[in-house]
């Protein structure tokens, strides 16, 4: 929506209001300059002001004066630019407005137009102000690795993305991708279900539910690396960067786990053997895994020594 002022011949529109990104240049639209009875050779001076941003038109960056495209340019950059010319040069210079926010939050554009003729809006009463919110970048949640069974659907902890000075008209995009892992996420909004990638999109509170719903199904990577990344961009082009996430398959059966177990059972063999051969040399027979577990506890009492199946050796009891 716009908004307009009127004196004498001359009218000036306004955006109603106004949002973008910190630190995006940002394109402001919807400023206008018209002379109802233009003279020939007439010419307008619009002064655009800002509290906080940096304004800039045809492209230009930091403080700029001098003539480009037919309009002179001057004024205390960058939050105040003044375009001298035409009507249909300072227009087409409006048409190129940028401002870039150098915080988040609120502030206000306002515009003031008078013509050589006399003609002005540079009272108060006349001045055109548009509200400004800018929003920050959004924030992912801390990140740690996570886990989960191999070859099972397994809900993940929720992710949470937050962003300062958010705006119910602004739509967030995630997107999560992983080597090895299926991700499953069957929400609103959601795209690639069932496969290593997914696009998430909505608005903040969307985005929320759709995290808390986001499933992996664990395999054992080949190399046992896998990782997932989540980058967030929100509709101002701001973003988190990519974020990376260990996956973890820890059920039996990972590459890992059974690596683990193969090399548990080996030395339990090899202890039980040596002590079969003490046995044999002294004349006792150990009879039961009971006295292995007695010579050699810290070896027994790893984590990765499971199922203690009872073994027996030497002479077979009668």
């Amino acid at each position: 929506m716009t908004q307009t002022v009127s004196n004498g011949n001359l009218t000036v529109t306004a955006p109603d209001t106004a949002a973008e990104g910190v630190g995006q240049i940002s394109p402001v639209r919807d400023y206008r300059v018209a002379i109802t009875d233009p003279v020939k050779g007439e010419t307008v001076q619009a002064v655009i002001m800002t509290n906080f941003g940096d304004l800039n038109v045809f492209g230009q960056t930091g403080s700029y004066t001098g003539v480009l495209n037919g309009v002179t340019i001057t004024g205390g950059r960058p939050t105040c630019i003044t375009l001298t010319g035409s009507v249909y040069a300072v227009n087409k210079a409006l048409d190129t407005l940028t401002n870039d926010e150098s915080s988040a939050g609120s502030d206000e554009l306002w515009i003031n137009v008078s013509d050589s003729e006399g003609d002005n809006t540079n009272s108060s009463a006349d001045t055109l102000w548009t509200p400004l919110s800018a929003a920050a970048a959004p924030v992912l949640s801390s990140v740690a690795s996570v886990s989960g069974p191999s070859g099972k659907l397994t809900l993940l902890p929720a992710f949470t993305v937050s962003e300062i000075g958010e705006l119910s008209t602004e739509r967030f995009t995630v997107t999560i991708s992983d080597g090895f892992t299926n991700l499953t996420d069957a929400d609103r909004g959601v795209t690639g279900s069932g496969s290593t990638s997914l696009t998430l999109r909505g608005s903040l509170n969307m985005i929320t539910i759709q995290l808390r719903h986001l499933y992996a199904t664990f395999v054992d990577s080949p190399a046992g690396d896998d990782t997932m990344t989540i980058t967030v961009t929100d509709s101002f082009g701001n973003t988190t960067g990519p974020r990376t996430v260990k996956m973890v398959a820890t059920e039996a059966g990972g590459a890992e786990v059974r690596s683990s177990q193969a090399a548990a059972i080996n030395g339990v063999a090899r202890m039980a053997s040596a002590m079969a051969s003490m046995g044999a040399e002294s004349g006792l027979a150990p009879s039961s895994f009971s006295a292995v577990q007695q010579l050699a506890p810290t070896f027994l009492s790893a984590p990765h020594v499971s199922n203690r199946a009872e073994f027996r050796f030497g002479k077979a009891d009668s």
